[in-house]
């Protein structure tokens, strides 16, 4: 009987749902980013609220007033999951909250016998894993705070002129025009009402948006313990082979090549492969013992994301507000169901830990600098943004808005995998003045681009996975069939091989042996050179052995040459008397559809990129820059002219009414240079004609009209472009 209810109560016990392990606690770091007087600059209401925290109006003093403030929120929202401090013992176990500004804005939309000031702010709580550089969560949202403004005070109109960004317009009269045009339309709305407010609506404004902000950081604070549930996937040592360190989980468990994993001690490994049901490790910091448990923190809702290729994104890196709003926008419009995953640079992440070194007993992280960089980037260009007005006697006058913006995802050595346009127009009917600004409707404008650009993106490129056998093999010379039709000379891979099977894993085991880079391709036979083994020792590569490697397919593209080329900068683009505005930039948007094989090599972005992977913990193995293309280069060109000789800039037909007829004789296409000199290329020509326009408009209506048949022109001669003997 005894042992009857001992077995009872036993299987009581064992039936007892298991308590999950506690989520690792957070400290808030006491610093705020972002709000930066460049980022203030454009919410002026804000930017008011933000100085009067400081009694003395002083930024510096503002923003630790700020910090502190979040961190008492942070300790009432997330309480026993907050921690006070971190000290040596458990910093590898402790992750850190961090509040980012992202952006901030201020516009008017006028109403009937009143305008409405619209401030909306986006704010982002980040929290890291401060041991590996992962951000585990970010939690974006963004608010708006309005005010009624029904002051009608005459005077202190603003220049309109000064909020239009400079224009790269065809011709001066075109820019002039588009400033007058502006500048009737500000004066429109301010008879019917003036934005300015008075006083007491300037002081509503700043109290608004500062009720807004804490509103928001209150929001999302909340929203962040809600969602804050992260696993600690334990994982154990399987097998030690050749230096290597075999995991028992794999990406099933959400392990992926780059990640940091790290035991209570502080050891670290770094995951350089993974598969379904294991990984293969390796220590940059000595040797492991092998019944050490190490552990990743995983959110759990990257579900299906494992094992995509990652693509690098840069934020405030760009140095550019136009850029940088690209950016933020283009994160977050691609949908998880892409076929890559974003992996967007913390360039704040280096100062964090500074801030985590200074403020607590942390001492100093040794992964600084040491994340494993994607394969893949993207690079951001955009036009600037083209505004007029169309107006006839007795009708509402429109304003029209278009601007365009340029994706390219490249490789780490600049080859050019998928580039994309995404444009956008808007057109607004000014009734009474009851229209936007022109500052606020660029601020949706390029939104509504970034928001296009982003579909194409996601909806165009997939990726695909190849086992690339080895077929031959003489000294350091490899040889293998490339399946993939997509190694290029000069671009590193890994040669792997199949260790069998090992206790505790359902499947046999793949571990890296050499980088090899690619010295020889031709057709599908391509030759690598060993360059660095991978292992402890030197293991000679087999006929078993093989190459693993993720390849990009972008619908419409087919296969190309082997030949590289890069885009020439010895020459300008505009070969006529007319210049075309927004060429440069949309020039770029076709170049993956080039039959050779294109590298962007372009100096500035390389040092930015750079500059923020470092300031975001990551290890250089960027190739940039480095590929030789041997004299060869691709040159998108334009011819436009008005008249027979093709030499008039000034030949437009206007009737006594002032409506104009506008014709311009367009011819786009490519050059391809050796050494500068002219090889060949393709380009076609067309006439554009532009009817019943206004003289004043018809520079910027021509140059909307234009820029639609560049960008079919362009990508009919991108697919024909061919090296020429003898030209």
């Amino acid at each position: 009987m005894k042992r009857l209810i001992f077995i009872v109560i036993l299987l009581s016990i064992c039936l007892l749902p298991t308590v999950p392990e506690a989520a690792p606690k957070v400290y808030p770091v006491k610093r705020v980013f972002g709000f930066r007087q460049s980022t203030l600059a454009s919410a002026p209401a804000f930017q008011k609220w933000v100085a009067s925290r400081s009694a003395a109006g002083e930024m510096r003093e503002a923003r630790s007033i700020l910090s502190k403030e979040f961190e008492a929120q942070f300790k009432k929202t997330f309480g026993s999951l907050s921690a006070d401090n971190i000290t040596d013992v458990n910093k590898h176990e402790v992750l850190v909250a961090s509040l980012h500004l992202l952006r901030a804005s201020e516009y008017t939309v006028p109403k009937i016998g009143f305008s409405e000031v619209s401030m909306p702010i986006t704010l982002s709580i980040i929290i890291t894993n401060p041991a590996t550089g992962e951000a585990l969560y970010s939690f974006t949202k963004t608010a708006y705070a309005t005010t009624r403004v029904v002051k009608t005070n005459g005077g202190n109109k603003e220049v309109l002129s000064q909020e239009l960004p400079s224009q790269n317009a065809g011709s001066q009269e075109q820019l002039l025009a588009a400033e007058r045009n502006a500048q009737e339309a500000e004066e429109d709305r301010e008879m019917f009402v003036n934005a300015r407010p008075s006083d007491q609506e300037q002081a509503q404004m700043i109290a608004n948006s500062g009720a807004n902000y804490q509103a928001l950081v209150a929001s999302l604070l909340e929203e962040a313990k809600a969602g804050y549930n992260p696993s600690n996937i334990e994982i154990k040592i399987a097998d030690i082979w050749k230096g290597f360190y075999i995991l028992d989980k794999g990406s099933k468990f959400g392990i992926v090549k780059g990640d940091n994993i790290t035991d209570a001690s502080g050891n670290e490994l770094t995951v350089v492969h993974a598969a379904e049901n294991y990984a293969v490790a390796q220590s940059l910091l000595g040797k492991v013992d092998r019944d050490r448990k190490f552990f990743k923190y995983s959110t759990g809702s990257a579900a299906g994301q494992f094992n995509k290729p990652r693509v690098l994104t840069m934020h405030e890196g760009w140095r550019d507000p136009i850029l940088r709003g690209i950016s933020y926008i283009f994160d977050s419009q691609v949908p998880k169901e892409s076929a890559f995953t974003l992996l967007p640079v913390n360039e704040h992440f280096t100062r964090l830990l500074h801030c985590v070194a200074q403020d607590t007993y942390a001492g100093k992280y040794e992964t600084t600098n040491q994340r494993a960089m994607p394969n893949y980037l993207i690079k951001f260009s955009a036009t600037k943004p083209r505004f007029y007005t169309i107006s006839e006697e007795g009708k509402f006058s429109q304003h029209i808005y278009e601007q365009s913006v340029v994706g390219e995802l490249l490789d780490r050595q600049g080859r050019v995998l998928f580039s994309a346009v995404g444009t956008d127009r808007i057109e607004d009917e000014n009734v009474a003045g009851m229209v936007f600004a022109v500052k606020d409707r660029l601020e949706i404008l390029l939104k509504n681009a970034t928001v296009q650009l982003a579909k194409q993106f996601s909806n165009a490129i997939k990726f695909s996975r190849f086992e690339l056998p080895v077929t031959g093999i003489d000294g350091k010379v490899i040889e293998i069939k490339d399946k993939s039709m997509d190694l290029r000379i000069g671009k590193d891979v890994v040669i792997y091989r199949n260790i069998g099977s090992i206790k505790g894993i359902a499947t046999d085991v793949v571990v890296p042996l050499w980088q090899a880079a690619v010295v020889d391709v031709q057709n599908d036979t391509v030759k690598l050179n060993l360059i660095m083994k991978l292992t402890d020792e030197e293991i000679s590569v087999s006929t078993d052995d093989l190459v693993i490697m993720d390849a990009v397919s972008a619908a419409g593209a087919a296969n190309q040459s082997n030949t590289s080329i890069k885009y020439c900068t010895h020459e300008r683009s505009q070969r006529g008397p007319l210049a075309i505005d927004d060429f440069e930039v949309v020039s770029r948007a076709y170049g993956y559809l080039s039959p050779y094989t294109l590298y962007n090599q372009d100096e500035d972005f390389t040092k930015k990129i750079r500059d923020a992977a470092k300031f975001g913990g990551f290890r250089d193995t960027l190739e940039l820059n480095k590929t030789d293309t041997a004299g060869r280069c691709l040159l998108p060109v334009y011819r436009a002219s008005r008249g027979e000789k093709g030499t008039d800039q000034t030949i437009i037909n206007c009737d006594e009414n002032g409506f104009c007829t506008d014709t311009i004789e367009i011819a786009v296409g490519y050059r391809l240079y050796i050494n500068n000199e002219r090889k060949g290329g393709s380009a076609s020509k067309t006439k554009v004609t532009v009817k019943d326009c206004k003289r004043d408009v018809c520079a910027p209506v021509m140059q909307s009209e234009l820029s639609k048949i560049n960008r079919d022109l362009l990508k009919a001669n991108i697919v024909q472009i061919i090296f020429k003997q003898g030209e």
